[in-house]
């Protein structure tokens, strides 16, 4: 089953990474850029899409992954 992540920010200037329903962020970072790279791992591992947005909610990236086999 493939899930998407979206990178969002949240309070504090920190960026979340969330998957689509969920109350709650999987995981807060500093930066977005490291929000970024580990919903890309999560979304390369289990496959799925990874949604970057800007910090007034906008779409800045959409990328779509298959699950990597192993």
């Amino acid at each position: 089953m493939s899930v998407t992540h979206h990178v969002i920010s949240g309070l504090r200037g920190k960026w979340r990474v969330r998957e689509t329903g969920a109350a709650r962020a999987r995981r807060v970072f500093d930066s977005r850029e490291e929000a970024i790279v580990f919903a890309r791992k999560l979304a390369q591992q289990e496959g799925g899409q990874v949604f970057v947005h800007n910090e007034d909610g906008t779409v800045r990236d959409h990328r779509t992954y298959e699950r990597r086999a192993g």
